[in-house]
């Protein structure tokens, strides 16, 4: 959060993009067009962008010459509970800055996982700095 309010203190809010990772997992054809329509120029390609979904640490080690896709381990709770915890305040400034709510953030969800559902993310990516990291877009 700190990062948003650095950048928005030398640069017009008007100037900031803010895209929530959670929000391209979803949506991400509404995602990539608000980008385009903020950036003017042409949202149609948003339409065709085709869904690449790649990651070199989630597939397994070939089986007979064949591999495929792995999930994460769960969280251990309590690891997800100190994120959480630790990373309470920026998220709930974050959500107060974007005026959105992201609640789903203090329970350890992510914000489009279904209640009662913990989110399949790995640890890393939960807190705001990762958060800002993958969410922060400028332009000038």
């Amino acid at each position: 959060m700190d990062q948003l309010l650095a950048l928005e203190a030398g640069h017009d809010r008007s100037l900031l993009h803010v895209m929530l990772l959670d929000d391209l997992k979803a949506d991400d054809t509404s995602t990539l067009k608000a980008l385009f329509e903020f950036l003017d120029v042409d949202p149609e390609p948003a339409y065709a962008i085709p869904v690449q979904r790649r990651n070199r640490y989630r597939i397994s080690e070939p089986v007979e010459g064949v591999s495929g896709p792995v999930d994460y381990p769960p969280m251990n709770v309590e690891t997800r509970a100190r994120l959480v915890d630790t990373f309470q305040d920026s998220n709930g400034r974050l959500a107060q800055w974007l005026g959105r709510d992201l609640s789903a953030l203090e329970q350890g969800l992510s914000l489009f996982s279904p209640p009662g559902e913990p989110s399949d993310r790995p640890a890393r990516s939960t807190g705001p700095r990762a958060a800002c990291h993958r969410t922060c877009r400028t332009t000038r």
